[in-house]
């Protein structure tokens, strides 16, 4: 992310949405967001952008993920199968 930065530049703090909702709070940002967890995130965040599917101790991680977010009050988990790396993966995974 901090390569794709082009008029400004800015340290990224974050990895989790909740953080980065922390890090525009302690700027005095005021925002009001409802979102949904991105399933192709979490499989980056896991596996990165390759085409391979994930070990057990992967999708575990993956699913521990989604819990951790959930909990975090998110909407829901949004897919959009058709952009990679979310294409790679199979009803299993």
């Amino acid at each position: 992310m901090k390569k794709e930065q082009i008029d400004f530049e800015y340290e990224i703090e974050w990895t989790t949405l909740s953080d980065y909702l922390y890090f525009l709070q302690r700027r005095k940002i005021s925002c009001n967001v409802a979102s949904f967890l991105g399933a192709t995130t979490v499989r980056e965040y896991v596996l990165g952008l390759e085409n391979k599917q994930p070990t057990p101790k992967q999708l575990d991680q993956r699913r521990k993920l989604v819990e951790r977010e959930n909990a975090r009050r998110r909407l829901g988990i949004a897919s959009a199968l058709e952009y990679a790396p979310s294409y790679y993966a199979t009803t299993e995974s």
